[in-house]
């Protein structure tokens, strides 16, 4: 996500794709029967990879390739 300083269109880019990564591991944590404590930070850091998402979302028109 260090790209967004000269291209902010990453952030969405990376925050989607860092998002999808959280739901595999939240679905891994549930899979092993982990507990809460232990599958809180993968949660965590895909909520908040998709609130960026959805802050960011109409910066991703101008993504290279979608022009």
């Amino acid at each position: 996500m260090i790209i967004d300083f000269w291209e902010p269109s990453w952030t969405a880019f990376g925050a989607l794709v860092l998002g999808i990564t959280a739901i595999g591991g939240i679905l891994t944590h549930v899979r092993v029967k982990d507990s809460f404590k232990q599958t809180f930070p993968i949660v965590l850091i895909g909520i908040l990879s998709f609130v960026l998402f959805f802050i960011r979302l109409s910066d991703l028109s101008d993504f290279p390739g979608f022009n």
